[in-house]
């Protein structure tokens, strides 16, 4: 008896959704991925998608399990230069589990197993019904951030900031998101769990930065979190907030910061740390105008050709630091050192690999692409999981690349 009151309950809350203009959310939701690419993908044989896409081990699972035992409460003790993460509390522990997660989404969804992909909801649910991260101090009503909460105080950035532990658990919570509605969301759909995860969700979309400007940094200003926001509300065409409209902005300001020869506007002129700005440059810029194809938003033919002219700096700065030198020496908000770049030795990226793998996909053709799919070559199935998305964007776009020929 009260297992029926309860789906009575959640059915009744379903068709006042639907009533209200709200997508479905027993389906599986796609705001990154154009249709063709991922007709494509869904096409491919089991074979390569297991090739890019599948977990190597029971290890993700494991872990899911280990750091679903006592989620945090909150992320609260960054400084503003957020320099101490092994001080702060719940940092390590959801970097982890959104890592973790971002590798469980696409290996079980991949697989189709019923068995991983419910472990997979079991650690998002565990989350969810803990009421996970739900303590950090709001630092945003309304949209609008909120004057009391600080960072930058002190010129070292050594002061507390309520601002950044705000602003990390937020873009957690959109990676955590993004994997769930895409991978998770259409599994055992009449599952009571799929309302608390939503639910829980929907807390931190009320604590969102209304998107703004377009600038690199909190999933291009908050505008991914709003996209997805809008596409689960199903807003209408003639509201500002429709992710046509909102990706439309997103690439006239991505054309302004994508300069002619390919580096991007005081990112890759930052000293020692260029090669690390533009490579976080091309992350959101690259992943974002594969959100505007999924919408139907044109990209300037200019624009695709600067960003070809951006991956050849990022390979060629990643083989010899010394090709950054001639943008990092005006050293933009950093130092220079002759011929040396701040970055690791090899591309096996666990956050921030997507790119790469779209880059690859939609410049096949290049001498450049041809050195970086050796480079990547070294690393197999590194794209099935990426913290800076949440899911394992770059393993669909490796699937798409090889089913295509």
């Amino acid at each position: 008896m009260i297992r029926f009151a309860l789906f009575l309950l959640i059915s009744l809350a379903i068709s006042s959704q639907v009533a209200a203009g709200v997508k479905n959310e027993k389906e599986s939701l796609n705001i990154f991925v154009p249709d063709d690419v991922f007709e494509i993908f869904q096409n491919a044989s089991p074979t390569i998608k297991a090739k890019h896409c599948s977990a190597f081990n029971e290890h993700p699972y494991q872990e899911i399990v280990r750091l679903s035992q006592n989620p945090p409460k909150r992320i609260f003790g960054y400084n503003s230069r957020m320099d101490n993460r092994k001080e702060v509390e719940g940092a390590i522990q959801t970097e982890e589990f959104v890592l973790k997660m971002s590798e469980a989404y696409t290996d079980s969804w991949v697989s189709g197993s019923n068995e991983k992909r419910q472990k997979a909801l079991d650690a998002i649910y565990a989350w969810a019904n803990a009421d996970a991260l739900t303590q950090t101090k709001p630092c945003a009503k309304n949209g609008r951030l909120l004057e009391s909460c600080t960072e930058w105080t002190q010129n070292d950035g050594q002061d507390l900031s309520d601002k950044k532990d705000h602003s990390t658990t937020q873009i957690h919570m959109m990676h955590i998101a993004y994997g769930y509605y895409l991978t998770l969301a259409d599994f055992n759909s009449d599952d009571p769990k799929h309302l608390v995860i939503q639910n829980w969700i929907k807390t931190f979309f009320k604590w969102n930065k209304k998107p703004g400007g377009v600038y690199i940094g909190l999933d291009l200003g908050y505008h991914w979190p709003a996209v997805l926001q809008s596409t689960i509300e199903n807003v209408s065409g003639f509201s500002e907030r429709h992710p046509k409209k909102l990706l439309t902005k997103a690439v006239q300001e991505l054309d302004k910061l994508v300069l002619e020869d390919g580096s991007i506007k005081d990112r890759t002129t930052r000293g020692n740390k260029a090669l690390w700005y533009h490579h976080t440059g091309l992350i959101e810029t690259i992943v974002t105008l594969e959100m505007a194809r999924k919408y139907g938003v044109k990209i300037p033919e200019s624009l695709e050709q600067r960003l070809e002219g951006a991956g050849e700096i990022f390979i060629r700065g990643f083989e010899d630091h010394s090709y950054m030198d001639k943008w990092a020496s005006k050293a933009h908000n950093s130092v220079f050192t002759l011929g040396k770049q701040d970055f690791r030795d090899n591309l096996k990226l666990p956050n921030g690999n997507a790119w790469l793998y779209i880059f690859s996909y939609r410049y096949p053709n290049t001498e450049f692409t041809e050195k970086l799919d050796r480079i990547l070559s070294q690393y197999p199935r590194n794209g099935r999981y990426d913290g800076y998305v949440g899911f394992g964007l770059g393993c669909i776009y490796a699937t798409a690349k090889e089913a295509k020929g």
